[in-house]
Parts: C-alpha cells; sequence; structure tokens
C-alpha cells in the first residue's frame, strides 16, 4: 500500500463531466485542500460560513469523497493521508443536482485527485517537514 500526501495547500472547483446516458445529474463544488501535520487521517470538512446550498448538499458530497478513498485503497492501493479537505462551496442545478448526483462527484473528484500529479509520498514529506 502506497500512502501519500500534498505538500502544499491547493484551491480549485470540481470539475468533473459524466454523460450518464439516461437523466442528467450535475454538482460542483469548490475547494481547499490542506496539508495538517503528519500522521492524521484525511479529514473532510465544510468549510467557514456556508450558504444554504452548501449546507444541504455538503453531507452527500462528503460522502462521495469518503467512498472514494475507500475505492483508492481498495482499487488503486493507494492511501491518502494527511490530508484536509475544505468544502468551501458547493453549486447545485434546480434540477439535475440531487443526493445521488453529489455523491457521484465527490467520490469521481477524490479518485481523480487521488491518481493526480500532485502527490508526494508520506515518507518524502516527513523528510522535507524534518529539514
Amino acid at each position: 500500500m502506497a500512502s501519500y500526501t500534498i505538500n502544499e495547500r491547493e484551491t480549485g472547483r470540481c470539475r468533473v463531466h459524466k454523460n450518464t446516458g439516461g437523466r442528467p445529474f450535475w454538482c460542483s463544488f469548490e475547494y481547499i485542500i490542506e496539508p495538517p501535520p503528519l500522521d492524521t487521517a484525511c479529514d473532510v470538512e465544510i468549510g467557514k460560513e456556508p450558504d444554504a446550498e452548501t449546507q444541504r448538499w455538503f453531507p452527500h458530497v462528503a460522502s462521495g469523497i469518503r467512498q472514494g478513498l475507500a475505492d483508492l485503497t481498495e482499487h488503486y492501493n493507494v492511501e491518502l493521508q494527511s490530508i484536509k479537505i475544505r468544502i468551501s462551496r458547493v453549486i447545485s442545478h434546480p434540477i439535475a443536482t440531487d443526493e445521488t448526483a453529489c455523491v457521484s462527484y465527490g467520490r469521481s473528484w477524490i479518485v481523480g485527485f487521488g491518481r493526480g500529479d500532485s502527490l508526494v509520498p508520506v515518507s518524502t514529506a516527513r523528510d522535507e517537514n524534518s529539514r
């Protein structure tokens, strides 16, 4: 099992595009990813001062992210550690956003992030932080 983390804060917006072939569903969210102290679990939290849409959909996005973290471990042998994910805003569509969409988009986003280029092995991060 390979354990990965990040060295620097990142911000962005989930822009996953899905063609469902059926009833469309959609969700998007803005995130901040920070490296907390090493040797902590990956944590998902709601941003400061969330609006009503964010409060409504955050639990479902967070559930999807947690499912995606489990997928990374089970299917890709990747474990994310010492990463704090803060969902600062959830953007919804009045018809196409529902619980399923938020879970699916959160899950897809974190799996993509966990297989991306911005991660470093935990052992490397430890070495850099001890200097």
